[in-house]
């Protein structure tokens, strides 16, 4: 088999890219081997930065349904999301938050005129209360 039986899976950019990367690990005295080395270490430093903001991401989620409000007709936690549409034909009222319910059976929605960060920083404060 020839080298360009072996090769024909990759597209020519990336060819010309390995050739590139080869030429200046070769200029300077490293090998393929320490490439691979460095590359398999970048990736494990990469899988434990997405674990952690993985973990992160779920305490933050159990923290804010610890202090969300919960909805008057199942008892789920509020989800908060801010309106960015200013007051005019779209946004009559003038609302600029909405707390409502992730259920898809149920269909509670309360609307302020609050930002939502002041309003999550009023659930902080009360702490779940």
């Amino acid at each position: 088999m020839s080298i360009g039986d072996t090769l024909q899976t990759f597209s020519f950019d990336i060819l010309q890219s390995s050739v590139t990367v080869y030429s200046h690990l070769d200029k300077h005295n490293y090998t393929i081997d320490d490439l691979t080395v460095y590359v398999k270490n970048l990736q494990e430093e990469k899988i434990k930065r997405i674990e952690k903001l993985e973990g992160d991401r779920i305490k933050n989620q159990d923290e804010y349904r610890r202090i969300a409000p919960k909805c008057p007709n199942d008892g789920l936690p509020l989800m908060l999301h801010s309106i960015h549409i200013p007051q005019g034909k779209a946004n009559k009222n003038g609302y600029k938050s909405l707390l409502y319910c992730n259920d898809e059976d149920c269909l509670y929605e309360k609307y302020s005129r609050k930002p939502a960060d002041y309003l999550y920083r009023q659930m902080i404060r009360k702490g779940g209360k």
